[in-house]
């Protein structure tokens, strides 16, 4: 779990790339970059963006490196797959 205030930087993140006005998808003619995919759901409305290659809104790319940093503040628990 996160701390309220980190969630809170999120939200506010959020509400600043004005996520939920964003396009669907940003892509740009190029090769090997990886896709990024964005998923926020708040009061019932989901959306998600896909970013690929560098053209992205910089208020994305900011909330995309929030989110990731905030990852990292996550404990994580190692789950085995059943023996499969």
């Amino acid at each position: 779990m996160i701390s309220r205030q980190a969630f809170d930087r999120l939200v506010a993140l959020s509400d600043e790339a004005m996520f939920f006005d964003l396009r669907p998808t940003y892509r740009e003619p190029v090769t090997d970059h990886p896709t990024r995919f964005t998923r926020i759901v708040r009061a019932h409305r989901a959306k998600e963006v896909e970013a690929y290659g560098s053209a992205v809104p910089p208020g994305l790319v900011k909330l995309e490196r929030a989110l990731e940093s905030t990852q990292r503040e996550i404990p994580w628990v190692a789950v085995t797959d059943g023996g499969r």
